[in-house]
């Protein structure tokens, strides 16, 4: 639990991930300017894990079954908040894909 990089740019530099020198096994803990599906699933290719505060608007989720191992172009998009408001427990798991056009 240590910071390795820190970015700081002018006006003309925006939030990304591609900032930082990432390496096989490191996780970004980031906030909701990072949902940035291209750049997760590259990081993710190379073995970084990324958490993130989802904006469900700027990184939509697909419902996955739990035995897929390949996107099923049909599956639905996961409409986050009526999952949550269905939901009873306080902890929920759910198997999604991240997509990147």
């Amino acid at each position: 639990m240590t910071v390795h990089a820190v970015d700081v740019t002018g006006v003309d530099g925006g939030e990304s991930l591609t900032r930082y020198p990432w390496q096989a096994g490191d996780i970004g803990l980031v906030d909701r300017g990072y949902n940035q599906p291209r750049v997760i699933l590259d990081l993710f290719a190379r073995g970084v894990g990324v958490i993130v505060r989802l904006n469900p608007t700027a990184m939509p989720l697909f419902v996955r079954s739990l035995d897929a191992d390949t996107f099923n172009p049909t599956a639905t998009r996961l409409d986050v908040a009526a999952h949550l408001r269905a939901q009873s427990s306080d902890t929920v798991s759910l198997a999604v894909w991240l997509r990147a056009q």
